[in-house]
């Protein structure tokens, strides 16, 4: 598995750190979805946002912040614009 940080920014007081990695298949284990190329999580106290290397970029990163409503722990987006929210 490769993994990269790529970014490392601050969004609404919370750190967000921002990784391009080839394995999007292994953090989306249990989720029956199309091809994923990219994960919001919020779910280890700080928001991580993994996208396949094609689309890795911190501009990308902040644009998927602005799909994640307020109280979602997880967003799966697929290329282009198609998002799946997840709360837990």
């Amino acid at each position: 598995m490769s993994v990269t940080q790529i970014a490392e920014f601050t969004a609404d007081g919370a750190l967000v750190r921002v990784m391009a990695t080839d394995e999007l298949a292994a953090m989306t284990t249990g989720y029956d979805l199309p091809v994923i190329h990219g994960v919001v999580s919020r779910q280890s106290g700080e928001t991580l946002i993994a996208l396949a290397p094609e689309h890795a970029s911190e501009r990308q990163a902040r644009r998927l912040l602005e799909h994640l409503p307020a109280g979602v722990d997880l967003l799966l987006w697929q290329y282009p614009d198609r998002f799946w929210t997840v709360t837990s």
